[in-house]
C-alpha cells in the first residue's frame, strides 16, 4: 500500500491533483466573499429603502412627533423592511427625529430624518473573521426627507 502511494505521489500524473487541491479551497473562499459581498449589499439596500418609505410616511402626517406618530413611523419602517423577507429591525435600532421631546407644536421642524443603526449582519463565510474582523457587521442607513406641513 505505501509502495503504490509513492509511487502515485512521484508520478507526473498527481501534478493536477495537487494543484486542484490548492486552489479549490483558494477558489471556493473568493466565492463566497462574493456571496457576502452581494448579500451585505442587497441588506443595506433593503434598509435604505425601508428608511426612505418610513420617512415619505413621516413627511405627510399631521403631528410627525408625538409618541403615537413615532410608533407609527416605526412601525412602518419594520412593515416594508419584513416584506423583503428579513429580519425586521428592531425599536431600538430604528430613530426617528425630531423627537417628541423637541418643540413639534411651534411648527419650528422642517426636515424628518428616520435611521436604522447599527443592523447586525452576518456573513455566511469566515472570510471576515479571518482578515481579523467581528463576527457580525453592522449596517447604518438614513433618510432625511421635508415635512410637507412646515412652515
Amino acid at each position: 500500500m505505501m509502495h503504490a502511494l509513492r509511487r502515485f505521489v512521484r508520478e507526473r500524473a498527481a501534478g493536477p491533483l495537487v494543484e486542484f487541491a490548492v486552489v479549490v479551497p483558494v477558489l471556493l473562499l473568493m466565492l463566497f466573499g462574493i456571496v457576502d459581498f452581494a448579500r451585505a449589499f442587497f441588506q443595506r439596500n433593503n434598509l435604505v429603502a425601508a428608511v426612505r418609505e418610513g420617512a415619505r410616511n413621516a413627511a405627510v402626517l399631521e403631528f410627525p412627533c408625538d409618541a403615537a406618530s413615532t410608533t407609527a413611523i416605526k412601525a412602518r419602517v419594520k412593515s416594508y423592511f419584513s416584506s423583503v423577507g428579513d429580519t425586521a429591525p428592531t425599536d431600538a435600532q430604528i430613530a426617528v427625529s425630531p423627537l417628541p421631546a423637541n418643540a413639534c407644536g411651534t411648527n419650528s421642524i422642517e426636515t424628518i430624518t428616520v435611521r436604522i443603526q447599527n443592523y447586525p449582519f452576518t456573513p455566511v463565510t469566515p472570510l471576515f473573521t479571518l482578515l481579523g474582523g467581528n463576527r457580525s457587521i453592522q449596517l447604518n442607513a438614513s433618510a432625511v426627507y421635508r415635512w410637507e406641513r412646515a412652515p
